[in-house]
């Protein structure tokens, strides 16, 4: 934020983009549990981009909380 002149959103998305990059393929539940959990941080404070990729993650997880 100091170091680079942006803000804690805008650090957070790269970050999120950056992770996502960088996991090895196929990313892995627990990896795709890390990325949801800093994407909803990221939307809770009020974060306006979306990651369609992260949105499907989300269906896919509450759907297997119903069907469980």
């Amino acid at each position: 934020m100091e170091k680079t002149g942006t803000n804690k959103l805008m650090d957070l998305w790269h970050e999120i983009q950056m992770l996502k990059g960088l996991s090895i393929k196929p990313i892995s539940e627990h990896s795709k549990s890390l990325l949801i959990k800093k994407y909803d941080y990221y939307r809770n404070l009020g974060g306006s981009k979306i990651d369609h990729e992260i949105e499907e993650w989300k269906k896919r997880v509450v759907n297997r909380w119903k069907n469980n």
